[in-house]
């Protein structure tokens, strides 16, 4: 009786698996993907098409209101036949056959979404149903499946959006970077709601939080939000033991000013520290400032320039981010080098120009590619200019002297002083200038304008008079006058005129005494190429103000004439002069217009609306400034001026007188520099209006609107 009762229980125990558990899907070595289905799509597209996607309201709407940024995860089924009652499912998933360190997930149902597999990767799993009371199981058959290698890795981190792993794409060298190392989100807490006085309380739910820290086991938060949306906290709501690094970064263009190089600069150090990985960076919706990180970091590594655009704009998921916020960055970066260089090349330069060290750099790309890089020339012809640098050791200050003339760049070393001009800086293209106890000066220059530039010298009198030579350490290259002599005196400076290339990094010394030996002559030319998008205003004695072109000024200054509002030359359009005194203190301006129809009468106040007349519009702004200033003459020379968004301002002083005949009328100006204050090189814009019928022109093509501050072009003083 004891044995058939013992038989019986048996019997029940093993009854719940009369039946079996099946795997059902994925099949078996099927490719998966991770993302949701509109995801994938948008990633797949061509790039011409997903900007036309993105400009669809509609579309760009359903991205971030109905997918959103989270990826669904790879759908795991099976079937049991059996007593579902009595047991519950264990999910296995591993990456052998074997599962060793196998992953195992209590499931509730007979299917599971698995998040966060690492894409590209081959997983084996297999589904236990186990018996609730004595533990006893049965195993299904054991399947493989390959995760698609689509990027970006997007992660599933639940109420974190915008989680994506940087890792996945191939970098330089063809080198794939490692996925689990550097990641990009959104917050992880959000913003002060109390004006930066108290942090923001955490985003993640509690199985967000066991993701992030044992799953993904990020060791380092970098947090590139201000102080204000922070609130100045100190630790990681991912807790105290996540090195917290907060950042205040800036975005898009601002990325490539000093200040946001600077910043950049600080941000990619945290990458170069072995002991900080994994990392997560992030601002608060991981879109703009994150972003912007991410293309400087993947460029870096030599991520292709599509890849780094997909990676961007899939932010559009969560929050839509067009692609010209990408060209933004990318176009930023195009200007450290030329058209044909990698964009890895130019994202060097943009790191090394903000301080960052060669050695700085390949410590990045050897913890995220691996040893053994070759470091490419830019990088090994930088080590070779720091090692030049380390032999000056002077005191080194560069002072604009005279800022609105474009060939005046002060540079006082080691006692001495001489000055390097360049026509039509946006900025200055000198990088870096220091000076030795031998009266020698080496000067880092690059030019970033995106158009060819070209270097002169100019000699002051406290130079002394002995011979000094000019050379390249790197190139081996010294630089010969005309004649083919490579004694430079003070006045033979006046013929140095170097070409500067766009994005091309030159090591410059000068030195007294002789050219060192092995080192090869190359004569300069007297005529540098220079931009055709500037004007010259060369100097010369200062005009009778009388509205007549009659002065030796014009008659020796080049005309030039005005085209209309979209660049064509017209018979009767306008021409203008430009000149300047001796010490390029003021600005000659005559415009001569053919104009038989007078419109227009005198006002008895100043600042008028004369821009509704027959008149000039002279614009005047320091190069790379938003602000600008209008100054307005009508024909009977009354005025209007005023400044960008503020017309209550007026010059200090000028000068001007208009005449008129039978075929037109003329202005003719003397505006004195030195009270606008400008801190850069001049730009200006010269345009017309010849009423009625409002036919208007321009000097640079305005397309229409005269404030165009984009359009006003460089003036070359000499």
């Amino acid at each position: 009786m004891k044995k058939l009762t013992w038989l019986l229980a048996l019997m029940a125990s093993v009854a719940v698996f009369a039946d079996t558990i099946k795997s059902v899907a994925p099949n078996n070595g099927e490719v998966v993907s991770p993302l949701a289905p509109s995801m994938k799509l948008f990633l797949m597209m061509p790039e011409a098409a997903a900007r036309e996607a993105l400009k669809d309201a509609g579309l760009a709407s359903r991205l971030c209101n109905e997918v959103r940024s989270f990826a669904p995860g790879i759908p795991m089924q099976w079937a049991f036949s059996g007593e579902r009652g009595k047991i519950h499912y264990e999910l296995h998933v591993a990456e052998n056959s074997h599962f060793r360190d196998e992953k195992v997930i209590q499931a509730p149902h007979s299917r599971y979404n698995l998040c966060n597999l690492e894409i590209g990767k081959t997983y084996y799993w297999k589904v236990a149903a186990v018996n609730n009371e004595d533990g006893t199981s049965i195993e299904s058959e054991t399947r493989s499946f390959t995760v698609d290698a689509l990027t970006p890795r997007v992660l599933n981190v639940p109420k974190v959006d915008n989680f994506r792993d940087l890792g996945g794409r191939r970098g330089l060298e063809g080198r794939l970077i490692p996925q689990g190392l550097i990641f990009r989100c959104s917050g992880f807490n959000n913003n002060s709601s109390d004006g930066g006085k108290t942090p923001g309380g955490p985003r993640f739910t509690e199985e967000g939080l066991r993701i992030i820290r044992e799953e993904l086991k990020i060791k380092t938060d970098l947090d590139l939000r201000s102080h204000g949306e922070t609130a100045r906290m100190t630790t990681s709501p991912l807790g105290e033991d996540v090195n917290y690094v907060n950042i205040s970064t800036v975005c898009y263009a601002p990325t490539f000013t000093k200040n946001g190089m600077d910043i950049m600069a600080q941000n990619f150090r945290v990458f170069t520290k072995p002991e900080n990985y994994p990392i997560a960076f992030h601002c608060i919706a991981g879109a703009d400032r994150t972003g912007s990180l991410a293309v400087l970091l993947e460029a870096l590594l030599g991520v292709d320039r599509d890849e780094i655009m997909r990676d961007y704009v899939l932010t559009s998921f969560f929050t839509t981010r067009p692609h010209a916020n990408g060209d933004i960055l990318l176009n930023g970066l195009d200007h450290f080098g030329k058209p044909e260089e990698p964009l890895s090349v130019k994202a060097e330069r943009y790191f090394m120009e903000a301080g960052i060290t060669p050695e700085e750099i390949l410590s990045f790309r050897t913890i995220v590619l691996g040893p053994g890089l070759q470091p490419s020339e830019v990088l090994q012809e930088k080590m070779a200019m720091d090692e030049v640098f380390a032999g000056f050791t002077g005191e080194a200050k560069i002072v604009r002297t005279v800022p609105y003339f474009t060939t005046s760049e002060q540079m006082t070393l080691a006692g001495r002083e001489m000055t390097f001009g360049v026509p039509t800086w946006s900025e200055s293209p000198v990088l870096k200038a220091l000076g030795d106890d031998k009266g020698s000066a080496a000067f880092l220059l690059n030019n970033r304008t995106g158009r060819l530039q070209f270097l002169g010298l100019r000699p002051r009198s406290a130079m002394t008079d002995e011979a000094y030579a000019i050379y390249n350490p790197i190139t081996k290259i010294a630089y010969a006058k005309a004649d083919g002599s490579a004694e430079w005196r003070r006045l033979d400076f006046n013929e140095f005129k170097m070409n500067l290339p766009v994005g091309e990094a030159i090591l410059l010394v000068i030195a007294p005494g002789a050219v060192p030996e092995g080192y090869a002559l190359q004569s300069l030319p007297l005529l540098p190429e220079v931009p055709v998008d500037y004007v010259t205003a060369f100097a010369g004695e200062t005009p009778v103000l009388d509205g007549k072109l009659d002065d030796a000024i014009w008659q020796a200054a080049t005309p030039l004439a005005l085209t209309d509002i979209e660049g064509n030359p017209k018979k009767s359009a306008p021409t203008a002069y430009l000149a300047t005194d001796a010490a390029h203190d003021t600005l000659f301006i005559a415009v001569r217009l053919l104009d038989t129809t007078s419109y227009g009468a005198r006002h008895d106040v100043r600042d008028a609306a004369i821009w509704a007349e027959d008149e000039v519009e002279i614009f005047l702004a320091a190069g790379g400034h938003t602000t600008y200033y209008q100054i307005v003459f009508n024909r009977f020379n009354d005025i209007f001026d005023g400044k960008r968004q503020d017309s209550s301002w007026n010059m200090e002083n000028y000068d001007s007188a208009t005449s008129q005949d039978d075929e037109g009328w003329t202005v003719e100006a003397a505006i004195p520099l030195a009270q606008f204050n400008f801190d850069a090189p001049l730009e200006i814009n010269i345009c017309t209006t010849d009423q009625p019928g409002e036919a208007h022109y321009n000097l640079f093509v305005t397309q229409g609107s005269f404030h165009n501050r984009a359009a006003l072009g460089p003036v070359l003083m000499k």
